[in-house]
């Protein structure tokens, strides 16, 4: 945001300063016409023009300061002051002129500067009166002016600022929700893709990434990106997306499925993301991650079942076919022994026996792979 004043507070001060010429030029004008009135109309003049061409000409980075304005505006009210004090008191012609240093203090600085100046005016009118005898009624109702006029423009001021500050906040509510709803236009383009990997029957770490980095790349064209899954033995890069810019800078996502990181995204742009843009991918990117976390799962139960059954049928085997084998290698080793006097017969008992024991001899190398820890795979 610029650190200058808004522009309904120039507009402002150019309405009261448009005031103040006015005034200046009422009171020269009646001052002159005074025949009574002499030099002083000339001094008065001088005094209300001096005001009035600082007031016009210092610029507002020149009244941010407490201080300054303050002392800005105790200078414009004993100027204005001395022009009503020399021209006639509470009937002087620069009275209205008096009434725009309470006001423009009130614009720059609130009710505290202006009422300040406003005080400081009725004093001083109020000392004039006194001074001269005039009617205290009279004097007492035209003084009341300078706080009136003064609360009056500081209430302005601060339904203005507080219109202002509204204003900021929607214009700001409009931008994050522009943001949000691309962020939501993302992540709904994301779970369409793992929608349909979902719905087929290659669901894998590999499909789901690349269904991720499609997401991705919609929001980021011409970026490069990678997937990478934690398995059991570490990182392992599911798919890739684009070539990684030269000098480019890589930003890596990760992807939390509750505590646990079930992988990350390592994305390469030409410029730093920021954080908010690095929390929304994040955001955008937790489908991702569940569906990355599900498709583990699945296979770490899939892992289990095989497991499970691999160690069913190493069982069998053993216990059920293996015994049934050895049971038949006895019974033709008895039969061997009965036929040998049957030449012909005992030579195909015989082959029958070798072919029984290299049965046993497979059914033992089959159990002791399937007892054997089965190797890891990603699909």
């Amino acid at each position: 945001m610029s650190s200058g004043p808004p522009p309904w507070q120039h507009r402002a001060r150019r309405i009261i300063i448009g005031g103040e010429w006015v005034a200046i030029a009422i009171g020269i004008t009646a001052a002159i016409v005074d025949a009574e009135v002499g030099v002083v109309a000339y001094i008065a003049s001088g005094l209300g023009a001096i005001w009035v061409l600082a007031s016009t000409s210092v610029p507002f980075s020149a009244l941010r300061r407490n201080l300054v304005l303050d002392a800005f505006t105790l200078s414009g009210v004993i100027l204005t002051m001395t022009a009503v004090a020399v021209t006639g008191g509470a009937g002087s012609p620069f009275f209205l002129l008096s009434l725009t240093p309470s006001m423009l203090a009130a614009l720059l600085g609130g009710f505290r500067p202006g009422i300040s100046a406003a005080v400081l005016s009725t004093a001083l009118l109020m000392a004039m009166a006194l001074a001269r005898n005039d009617a205290l009624g009279f004097v007492l109702a035209l003084a009341t002016l300078y706080p009136v006029i003064s609360m009056t423009v500081a209430q302005i001021r601060r339904i203005l600022i507080d219109l202002e500050q509204r204003a900021t906040t929607a214009e700001a509510d409009q931008e994050s929700s522009t943001a949000r709803l691309e962020q939501l236009e993302s992540a709904n383009t994301l779970l369409a893709s793992l929608a349909e990997v979902t719905g087929g029957a290659d669901l894998n770490p590999i499909t789901i990434g690349r269904a991720g980095l499609e997401a991705i790349a919609i929001r980021y064209p011409a970026a490069a990106a990678a997937a990478v899954v934690n398995g059991e033995n570490g990182p392992i890069l599911v798919a890739r997306h684009g070539m990684p810019i030269a000098g480019g800078h890589e930003q890596t996502i990760p992807l939390l499925a509750g505590d646990r990181q079930v992988g990350s995204v390592r994305l390469t742009t030409a410029a730093p993301l920021e954080s908010g843009e690095i929390d929304s991918l994040r955001d955008t990117l937790r489908p991702l991650a569940l569906a990355f976390a599900n498709a583990l799962l699945l296979q770490d139960i899939a892992r289990s079942a095989v497991r499970e059954e691999r160690t069913r049928l190493a069982r069998e085997l053993h216990d059920e076919i293996g015994p049934s084998l050895a049971s038949l290698g006895l019974a033709l080793d008895v039969a061997l022994i009965n036929a040998v006097d049957q030449r012909e017969i005992g030579d195909h008992l015989e082959q029958l026996r070798d072919r029984v024991g290299g049965l046993v001899e497979e059914v033992r190398a089959t159990v002791s792979d399937l007892r054997s820890p089965a190797a890891p795979a990603l699909t």
